[in-house]
């Protein structure tokens, strides 16, 4: 569940208090909306905002790139996009160059999550070098951050690590105790997959208390949903069955059907362990249909790969292969070489006559 940076730049204008006008307030109120999870308040915010300002006024196309942040986390793929391009076509045309180098980063988050690794690569290259131009550290740092996403899911764990230092060093400068928890929060991904559990657990329990402290919502779910990967890594199949009904819950309230998915994908590999395996199966169909519509590319392979292991279990190797196949070309078409690797080694392993029984 690797996370390309989800909190977006500041907005420009100040915080709510006496002398505060309509905007300000409205700004602050859609901000709390969003870390709290009220996705649809926010949105509906951050239009009101929008109609109170000029158009040219820098403040518009922020809101507009913050509607597409939303939108993003929604899974609503398609209206981010639409969002963050109505946010740069503003920012070019009022010359605001610190708009534009951030939705140049926010819409090769957008090729990543469909699986365009490296389209992406270049986008973030970019928004890089518009970063350094404008010597905006903090926009550099997340970039550095969805670099690193882009080297883990190409399996390069030491160039990863060494971005994710970078970002986090950034972000502590800063001050920014959202984009730090977001760090940890991958960072810790990044020990889980070198088998580093006790560090893994130290990154999350660490993003976990600051995003608490914060009130940041997205993260919290975010973080649930890896200590849930953790403990199946571990084999901890209870404790994977309760810390992904908790992030099932949390992303449902917040109408995230990204982190929907991926909760419905973990809750299935608890309930394959369990024997259920009908209650897996349909957990991980539900898990494919959310991920497609929310063109998350990377996520739908995983599930696919999930559902080949229920199959396998329920006697039906023929159909176990062909979901890792599918999954298999898409891990190949993406770029994520470790995942195509282990579904190699996996198919190798099954030949397709081959019966199961529980």
């Amino acid at each position: 569940m690797d996370r390309v940076s989800d909190t977006g730049s500041p907005m420009h204008g100040s915080i709510a208090g006496p002398g505060a006008t309509g905007v300000d307030r409205l700004l602050e109120s859609a901000q709390a909306a969003e870390r709290g999870g009220e996705t649809l308040e926010a949105l509906r915010l951050y239009g009101e905002l929008i109609t109170l300002t000029q158009p040219g006024d820098r403040r518009t196309a922020d809101a507009l790139r913050r509607m597409g942040c939303v939108h993003r986390e929604r899974g609503e793929t398609d209206l981010a996009e639409l969002r963050f391009r109505e946010s740069m076509e503003l920012a070019e045309r009022i010359r605001y160059e610190a708009g534009v180098a951030h939705c140049v980063n926010w819409l090769a988050v957008i090729e990543v999550r469909r699986g365009r690794l490296a389209s992406g690569e270049m986008g973030f290259l970019r928004a890089a070098k518009m970063a350094r131009s404008l010597e905006d550290l903090r926009l550099s740092a997340q970039v550095e951050q969805n670099l690193a996403v882009v080297a883990t899911i190409r399996g390069d764990l030491v160039g990863a690590r060494a971005r994710y230092e970078a970002a986090l060093a950034g972000f502590r400068g800063a001050g920014d105790l959202a984009m730090v928890a977001s760090v940890l929060n991958n960072l810790g991904i990044l020990h889980a997959e070198a088998r580093r559990w006790r560090a893994a657990e130290r990154a999350y329990d660490e993003a976990a208390t600051l995003s608490l402290r914060i009130g940041d919502l997205a993260i919290q779910n975010s973080v649930e949903l890896n200590r849930a990967e953790l403990a199946a890594s571990q084999t901890r199949w209870s404790q994977v069955a309760r810390t992904s009904r908790r992030a099932l819950l949390l992303a449902r309230q917040r109408g995230d059907r990204v982190r929907e998915a991926e909760a419905l994908k973990v809750s299935a590999m608890a309930a394959r362990e369990r024997g259920e395996l009908r209650e897996a199966e349909g957990q991980l169909s539900a898990a494919a249909a959310l991920a497609d519509q929310c063109q998350d590319r990377l996520l739908e392979a995983q599930v696919g790969r999930e559902l080949g292991e229920v199959y396998l279990m329920a006697g039906r190797p023929a159909e176990a292969r062909a979901a890792w196949s599918r999954a298999r070309e898409m891990f190949d078409t993406i770029g994520a070489a470790g995942d195509r690797r282990q579904l190699d080694e996996r198919l190798t392993q099954v030949p397709a006559d081959r019966t199961y029984a529980r």
